[in-house]
């Protein structure tokens, strides 16, 4: 037996023993308790469960009232059309309150898979735009900066053995190909600088605070942008864990501000409160609208910061000034 049918049943058994104590002195009573039996039944069968209860309390009624009277108006009060109505249309009420309220979870679960097969579809093109943005970028770093690399490590070889030849022949040009021998060995310190500055993962994996001063200090070299750091004590507080996504947000915030706002100042500052760490970038340049944003530079960090449990969002000032945080919840919060 489903558990529907055994409610209904042992609603009925319950309205026949209240039904049987309290006739004929709350007769009323009696019959408007079959307007409830009605509504439980349309709830828990539906249209068809409202006719059956109907079509069952019918003989019942006349049986209680054949057995406690004697009055010619049986059969009236039996089928009498306002208690019957009433039956009828609480039960079918009820009945179609069930319906529609299936038919919307119904909707709202089909609704929320939507939604769930719709995110992971759109963490899935993310994670690949992140994947291609970094083959990318190994691409572009090894033709900007590897090739070149190799090919001055070959050079400085080739001046290393010219100028011992020179100087062990006595040649007067030694000195000049020592020279150049130095010039090699600077370009090769420098683009071995800079290529470990342009690691991001490299820069991530020794903090936060580290990555964030060197990113400063390639702004300073490459473009006229202020760039000031608040509260560093604030930086040993951010969870070391997370630094990688940050890190990527921060760059990504930096490079959107310069390229689309063109300030004259950024400020990159962490925020602690005691229920979360909050890292902003503020920018005074062109106010930021949502509305002409059309690449994946924002959807790509609503997912970094997905991806570590915080919040992202962009805020404007008191001062008109464009604000990116990210919010992160702290562990005892």
């Amino acid at each position: 037996m489903k558990k529907s049918q055994a409610i209904l049943l042992g609603a009925w058994l319950a309205y026949i023993g209240f039904s049987f104590f309290l006739f004929p002195a709350l007769s009323i009573t009696v019959f408007l308790a079959s307007i409830p039996l009605a509504m439980l039944a349309g709830w828990l069968g539906r249209h068809q469960g409202v006719i059956s209860t109907v079509a069952l309390t019918i003989p019942y009624h006349f049986a209680v009232l054949l057995y406690h009277t004697d009055g010619g108006t049986i059969l009236f009060e039996t089928i009498n059309p306002f208690g019957l109505g009433s039956q009828l249309i609480f039960g079918h009420s009820a009945a179609l309150l069930k319906t529609t309220r299936d038919r919307y979870l119904l909707l709202n679960n089909s609704l929320e898979d939507l939604v769930k097969e719709r995110t992971s579809e759109l963490q899935e093109l993310t994670h690949h735009l992140m994947e291609t943005e970094k083959r990318e970028y190994s691409d572009i770093l090894e033709s900007l900066l590897e090739t070149p690399l190799a090919e001055l490590r070959a050079m400085r070889s080739i001046s290393l053995l010219l100028t011992e030849h020179l100087e062990t022949t006595g040649h007067n040009q030694a000195g000049q190909a020592g020279h150049i021998g130095a010039v090699v060995e600077d370009c090769i310190s420098n683009l071995e600088t800079l290529e470990k500055h342009a690691l991001p993962d490299t820069a991530s994996e020794a903090g936060l605070e580290y990555f964030i001063r060197t990113l400063v200090n390639q702004l300073a070299d490459l473009s006229q942008v202020e760039v000031e750091l608040v509260s560093p004590e604030n930086w040993t507080e951010v969870e070391e864990g997370k630094n990688h996504h940050l890190c990527q947000i921060v760059h990504e915030a930096v490079s959107n501000a310069i390229r689309h706002a063109k300030p004259s100042r950024i400020e990159i500052g962490v925020e602690q409160d005691p229920d979360a760490t909050t890292l902003y970038i503020e920018n005074n340049g062109t106010p930021f609208n949502a509305g002409e944003s059309n690449g994946m530079g924002l959807p790509i960090m609503h997912y970094r910061a997905s991806k570590i449990g915080a919040t992202f969002a962009i805020n404007s000032t008191n001062e008109k000034n464009t604000r990116v945080e990210c919010k992160i919840p702290k562990k005892s919060a």
